[in-house]
Formats: C-alpha cells, structure tokens, sequence
C-alpha cells in the first residue's frame, strides 16, 4: 500500500476501519486504481482473502461497542487460522512476523 497511498492515507484508512467497513472497501479500491495493471490484477486475485481476514464474516450492526475488547481477540484467533489455513507456504518464521 505505500506504493500508492502516502502515510496520512494509510493511517486515515486505519482509522476508517474501526467505523465504516464498506468506506474503507471503497478507499481501498480508489487505491488499488493507483497501481499498474499488472500489479492490480495480482492484488484482485487476493483481494477476498484479504477481506475475509480484515472483515472477518459477521456485520457489526447493532453492537454499539459493547464487546469490542472480546471482538478484537476473537478477530485475532481468526486471523491466526487463516493464516494457518491459507499461508501454509509461509516459513514459520515468516508466519510469526505476521501474528
């Protein structure tokens, strides 16, 4: 993403994930348009993975907040899965990096 968002994009779209995922969807794909097309097409082929483990599979209406601490280690336990599941290339030093 440094390739095509600069460093006050980046951390506005952090910011954006906390509270609008489908704004932060279309921050996303305005950046993916920043890319060559060869680039582009690379990061579509991943780009549901990606959203799977950022997004996770449930909406996040009607929770006004009230379990964010339980949330974001749940989010996290999803994220280790999948990066077993789905990463199974990685080195396991490269997978420790990650979590």
């Amino acid at each position: 993403m440094e390739d095509v968002a600069t460093t006050e994009e980046i951390a506005a779209l952090h910011k954006m994930h906390e509270t609008d995922h489908d704004g932060c969807k279309k921050k996303v794909r305005e950046f993916m348009g920043r890319l060559s097309a060869d680039r582009k097409a690379e990061v579509e082929k991943n780009l549901p993975f990606c959203e799977k483990v950022w997004y996770g599979d449930h909406d996040h209406h009607g929770h006004h907040g009230h379990h964010g601490r339980r949330h974001l280690a749940e989010r996290r336990r999803r994220h280790l899965h999948a990066i077993d599941k789905f990463l199974d290339w990685l080195t396991p030093e490269q997978k420790n990096t990650l979590e």
